[in-house]
């Protein structure tokens, strides 16, 4: 079996404080060729694994992709050229994204379903490929089919989300140990950290949203857009999730939340807030097609906590049954 292995920046094999670091070496030992960053390439040689560096062409001239995932990109690309079997990410929910991502837009047009190992090694590691390995074997990991959501700007699919899907102008991260809120347009363009204040310039005085092609009537004033997966979550005995008990039923769920405040946020006063909030609930299976229209200044895309520039006026959100698989220790979370 062959595999690709690559991680969130800055992180090492080397001297690692994670007590299941050895699991994952010895998961990687096990392959007969693990491609790899320049990064990585040392640290898995000196562990023994069956290294292969990937050497990145010149930066592309592409003022809305930032280096870091245009490494990503090429580098998914030529496994998939390569066909490799099984990809590994040291990271967050962030870093298996862009790699599923990637990974299963390079196989539009193939049958082969790739699978994945998210050894949990970011700041925030909810998502359902990110679990904990508590084995160097790989024969015990169990195979869980996983849901997305196919997101496209315009026509053109450019990511699929495990955990979320946002409508905004920022993303939370860590800086020195503090979580943030940061610009999503610089990320994206520059890969730059920037400190922001959420924007609320969502739904401009046109906003639209349809499913199947039948207007769905949203509630005005929208300030965040949240669409999810409800593959993994218990909603069919808790009133509070309200309208999400619509999907009730439905093998493949999904829900779309349109909201009258900022949810996603940093900030304490956030979380604390004792006010109304008024939501939307649209739920959706595979068979529905959901396209929202009419975005303001601060609308654009934050798919697992990865932030994309919107390029046009219309995004539509599809439920992919199973478009990848995860590799689960089912002893851990």
């Amino acid at each position: 079996m062959k595999a690709l292995f690559l991680s969130k920046p800055g992180f090492h094999l080397l001297g690692n404080p994670d007590p299941n670091i050895n699991n994952l070496i010895g998961i990687l030992k096990g392959f007969s060729i693990v491609y790899t960053s320049a990064e990585l390439y040392d640290e898995c040689v000196k562990f023994g694994i069956k290294a292969f560096r990937l050497d990145l062409p010149d930066k592309e001239d592409d003022n809305n992709i930032n280096e870091y995932v245009s490494n990503i990109n090429h580098m998914v690309s030529f496994a998939v050229d390569n066909i490799v079997d099984v990809y590994v990410t040291a990271g967050g929910d962030g870093t298996v994204s862009y790699v599923a991502s990637s990974t299963i837009l390079n196989n539009r047009n193939r049958t082969f379903r790739p699978l994945f190992i998210g050894f949990p090694a970011g700041t925030a590691n909810a998502g359902p490929i990110v679990r904990q390995l508590g084995t160097p074997n790989i024969s015990q990991l169990k195979m869980i089919k996983i849901d997305g959501i196919e997101v496209l700007d315009g026509d053109q699919p450019i990511g699929y989300g495990f955990n979320d899907v946002i409508v905004g102008n920022s993303f939370l991260g860590t800086a020195n140990g503090e979580l943030k809120n940061f610009d999503a347009v610089a990320m994206a363009q520059r890969g730059e950290i920037k400190s922001i204040t959420p924007g609320t310039d969502i739904a401009s005085g046109s906003f639209a949203a349809s499913l199947n092609g039948e207007d769905l009537r949203i509630d005005s004033g929208v300030k965040q857009i949240c669409v999810s997966t409800l593959q993994f979550d218990k909603y069919n005995k808790r009133a509070v999730f309200g309208g999400i008990l619509n999907a009730e039923g439905f093998e493949h769920p999904a829900a779309a939340a349109f909201i009258d405040r900022i949810i996603v946020d940093s900030s304490p006063s956030s979380w604390n807030y004792r006010g109304a909030v008024r939501t939307t609930h649209v739920c959706f299976n595979e068979q529905d097609t959901l396209k929202v229209s009419g975005f303001g200044n601060d609308a654009h895309i934050i798919i697992d906590g990865n932030p994309f520039i919107r390029k046009t006026d219309e995004l539509t959100f599809r439920v992919v049954p199973w478009v990848c698989t995860a590799l689960w220790d089912m002893g851990k979370k």
